[in-house]
């Protein structure tokens, strides 16, 4: 009995299966096919998508389930496999009956020509008119063609007015073509039009994003990811969530961020958008070793991706590994050459490598105004003041100076405010009022030399400047004064002069002193400008001006423990001061300490009470080590308590471009534009942006625009070079660095004049680093440009004559020293080894240093000697592939094979690029042969 009790349970239960899903092998494939229809209807594509596999797993020839599984696929964001299915089924006789499905996946490869060859032939019976307009638009905004998608949008939307893409379509060409508010008032409408449309809300919240609206942007993002599931494709909806995210992390609502990465790894798991945002949301967390882990398995499964490698490149500056990040930022560059963010962050990662010609090469976009710049150049050379000036300001100065025009205040503002604007010559004028006062005004002084040297030429200013000296003799200001214009005019030894005979009779006067620290810094003298501080900060230890300019000193000259302390010292001596934890957070931020940095640089805003000019020193500081999120965070802040400040609008898009997030960085640099209109450093960031978007030509007409106001502006025609550059228009981009060196000559535009030429294949490149050098002797440091130029064009005798000057000028220059040492190597000049020797002696931990003395002993038989330099050298953390490939083949050398097999094997799977790889490679298979 109980054999046959179980028996019959058994069989009822087999019956429940049978009649339940849980039995599901006696549904026909028809049936299968049906419910997938059902799921469709629904909006539930997966499971349609399972249920059209089953039903052709068991009938292969259901002909209506393979063209509903193309369908599918292509909503679920697979238009590979939707393209695969549709070609498995039979070549129709006549009409393509599949042909509209054909053309939307040729939209979602990006096969946009094709697409419009399809729409050409197709029949209204094939494609109904409506939504061939539409594809037609889909596919003329792919190829760039803006005006001709908005036309085929708007006969799309007026056939058939539901369509609700038509109307979407009309939204983004607009946008495109500059229309922000005529497309925020379309998108607008259609949310009102069609309240339950997720496209609809997606669109204004785009649009919303885009302008910079981010609170609004969110609530229209949620309302379409309320509503996306089963109306948007899959494509759409991770496009959608990446947005919504992208504000989320701008708002810094990071736990919601969070959320919406999981919605979009729900749809698209694996997927490379939903990598990159995972890593976006790392980044903004500060968890930086996982943003660069998810964006390094990217950028390997996706080599072409563009932006995750960008973003990898930002992961590995913020971490410190900068000879990896220099790779990929490099290789970001080749990949899309207008990404000027990307320039600009290899230019200062290729400086911390101590690289400065590979920085010299790189593009870097004229944006930055350095107003608040508090490095050595500010230091010791004086503030730059940003170009342009507000028509505005100028109007309500000259009305004011009208009612008092004896305000000598008044006079210098407003010269000041024409200075910037290019009417050089107005500012002479008006300040030439004030010349019969018999007490020196030091700012109408300085201010009236730099405007004749404008108007005029440095004939005129250096004139001006003996009329000066003869007027007020010894008195410290003008001294000053004159000595800085000698010291810019590269005529440093009569500066010095100056200052030490008025120091002679006035020993104990600060203004002289520092005035001779700023002309020795000038001239590279280390210990003659810490010498001046020194005695300055005797006379008045409370001097914090010198005590930051030893602190830069300090750094210069490599003492980082000095300088720390004393920077500490400041700050503890005053919590409120603001500069010292600024330079204790640029130094941790230079150590990749970056929990350190944030404590000095929230104790320096706390102290300020969030002061707009602090809140954007804080964000240049995050902006120049790669971490835009913290950057633009500062920035917006900034904007927040300083709403009228154009430069922490300037600066709050240069982080956002940082983010790639075009659309913001528009609108805070119109903004900036609005608060000071035709200012040259945003109209550059304007037209770089334009350039980075593939029109170039808008970008020129900008500049050609302002022209028409500023023919002789020189740092607008420098901007006009720099745009033809990336444009790679280097005969343009020539002619106008040259007008501009006419006008005001300075070693910025001779060198770019030579970068222009060389690239171009232009004649007479190295002709003006040449010229420059000659008129100024003592620039050291362009003398060392102009060597390394002629290393570069094989001429390395004159390279050594170069060097050999500036030995001979500062026998202490370590890099000279040691690029002088290679050079007398390679020539076999028998003062190689003892050059070497003297760099080492000053600098014996540089791995350069080390590498330049271990590989000549080395090549000249001092193996013995040599050997452990190299291998110092090679396992220093910024090593050089170039040195760790010295270092192996001193190991092959000396008779180490099998560990030099081993340096070259790690050394090749691990640099893609580097000078010696094909030495590296032949050695290896040399010693490889040897075995």
């Amino acid at each position: 009995m109980l054999k046959i009790r179980t028996l019959m349970v058994s069989c009822v239960l087999g019956a429940m299966l049978l009649t339940t899903a849980g039995c599901d092998f006696l549904v026909s494939p028809e049936q299968r096919y049906e419910r997938a229809q059902s799921a469709v209807a629904e909006g539930d594509y997966r499971r349609a998508l399972v249920e059209l596999k089953n039903a052709l797993q068991k009938d292969p020839d259901l002909l209506e389930a393979r063209a509903l599984l193309a369908e599918v696929a292509l909503w679920l964001g697979d238009p590979t496999n939707a393209e695969a299915e549709l070609n498995k089924l039979p070549k129709p006789a006549g009409a393509d009956p599949h042909l509209e499905l054909r053309v939307r996946i040729d939209l979602a490869l990006g096969r946009f020509a094709p697409a419009l060859e399809k729409l050409s032939a197709a029949s209204s019976d094939q494609i109904k008119p409506a939504r061939a307009d539409l594809y037609r638009g889909f596919a003329l905004q792919g190829l760039g063609r803006t005006a001709e998608a908005q036309q085929a949008f708007r006969a799309s939307a007026a056939a058939d007015s539901t369509l609700i893409d038509a109307q979407v379509g009309i939204v983004d060409t607009l946008a495109a073509q500059g229309d922000a508010p005529g497309a925020l008032a379309l998108a607008t409408q259609l949310t009102e039009q069609h309240p339950q449309s997720a496209l609809a809300w997606y669109s204004q919240g785009a649009i919303l994003a885009r302008a910079s609206k981010t609170e609004e942007a969110e609530k229209a993002l949620l309302r379409a990811k309320g509503l996306a599931e089963k109306q948007l494709e899959a494509t759409r909806q991770v496009s959608l969530l990446s947005t919504l995210i992208e504000m989320q992390l701008v708002a810094r609502h990071i736990d919601a961020a969070r959320t919406n990465l999981d919605a979009m790894n729900r749809v698209a798991a694996g997927s490379p958008l939903a990598a990159l945002m995972s890593a976006r949301v790392s980044m903004a967390t500060n968890d930086y070793l996982a943003a660069a882990s998810s964006l390094r398995r990217l950028v390997n499964a996706a080599p072409q991706f563009t932006q995750a490698r960008y973003l990898l490149g930002v992961t590995l500056v913020a971490q410190g590994n900068l000879e990896q990040a220099s790779q990929e930022l490099s290789q970001v560059v080749q990949q899309a050459p207008q990404n000027l963010e990307a320039r600009q962050l290899l230019a200062q990662v290729r400086m911390r490598l101590q690289d400065p010609d590979g920085a010299l090469r790189v593009l870097v976009p004229a944006i930055e105004t350095n107003a608040d710049d508090s490095r050595l150049t500010n230091l010791f050379e004086g503030a730059r003041v940003a170009a342009g000036a507000d028509k505005q300001t100028i109007e309500t100065l000259e009305k004011a100076l009208n009612d008092a025009p004896n305000s000598r205040g008044l006079q210098i503002q407003l010269a000041g405010a024409y200075l910037q604007a290019g009417a050089a010559d107005k500012a002479v004028a008006l300040l030439r009022r004030g010349e019969s006062d018999p007490k020196i005004d030091p700012r109408r002084e300085a201010l009236l030399i730099q405007a004749i040297s404008v108007a005029q030429g440095p004939a005129a200013a250096r004139t001006q400047v003996q009329t000066l000296l003869n007027k007020y003799g010894t008195e410290p200001a003008a001294v000053g004064i004159a000595a800085g214009f000698y010291a810019r005019a590269g005529e440093l030894d009569k500066g010095r002069a100056l200052l030490n005979d008025a120091l002679a009779k006035n020993p104990k006067q600060p203004e002289l002193l520092f005035a001779l620290a700023r002309v020795e810094w000038t001239a590279r003298r280390a210990d003659a400008a810490r010498a001046a501080l020194q005695r300055l900060i005797d006379l008045d230890p409370n001097n914090t001006g010198a005590q930051l300019a030893m602190v830069e000193v300090e750094l210069a000259q490599g003492n980082q423990a000095g300088a720390t302390s004393r920077l500490e010292a400041l700050h503890k001596a005053n919590p409120k001061a603001v500069e010292p934890p600024m330079m204790l957070a640029r130094m941790a931020l230079a150590k990749d300490d970056a929990k350190r940095a944030d404590e000095f640089i929230n104790a320096a805003v706390q102290a300020s009470s969030k002061r707009g000019d602090v809140l954007n020193a804080a964000g240049l500081l995050y902006l120049e080590s790669g971490r835009f999120d913290q950057a633009q965070a500062m920035f917006k802040d900034g904007t927040a308590s300083d709403a009228g400040n154009p430069l922490l609008w300037l600066n709050l898009g240069r982080a956002q471009l940082g983010l790639n997030q075009r659309g913001p960085a528009r609108e805070s640099l119109e903004k900036a534009l609005i608060l000071q209109p035709e200012w040259l450093p945003a109209i550059g960031a304007l037209a770089f942006l334009e350039v980075q978007e593939g029109n170039g030509s808008a970008a020129l007409s900008r500049i050609e625009a302002l022209k028409q106001t500023r023919p002789n502006n020189p740092q607008l025609l420098a901007l006009e070079g720099e745009v033809y550059t990336v444009l790679q228009k280097y005969p343009e981009a020539s002619q106008a660095y040259e007008a501009a060196a006419a006008i005001r000559p300075a070693p910025e535009l001779a060198t770019k004049i030579f970068q222009v030429r060389s690239a171009g294949k232009l004649p007479n490149a190295l002709e003006p680093l040449e010229r420059w050098s000659r008129e100024h002797p003592d620039d050291l440091s362009f003398r060392a440009l102009l060597a390394d130029a002629y290393i570069k064009s094989g001429e390395a005798k004159q390279a050594i004559a170069q060097y050999e000057q500036i030995v001979q000028r500062q026998p202490k220059h370590v890099p000279s020293l040691n690029n002088l040492a290679w050079l007398y190597h390679e020539q076999r000049d028998p003062r190689a080894l003892a050059t070497a020797r003297q760099a080492h002696q000053l600098a014996p931990k540089v791995p350069a240093i080390m590498d330049t003395l271990g590989w000549i002993l080395v090549d000249s038989g001092q193996a013995a000697e040599g050997l452990p330099l190299l291998e110092q050298a090679a396992a220093a953390t910024s090593a050089s592939a170039d040195i760790k490939y010295h270092y192996a083949a001193a190991l092959a050398r000396t008779g180490a094979k099998a560990q030099a097999r081993e340096q070259l094997t790690q050394l090749l799977a691990g640099q893609s690029t580097f000078d010696n790889r094909a030495a590296a490679q032949r050695l290896l298979t040399e010693l490889g042969g040897q075995e």
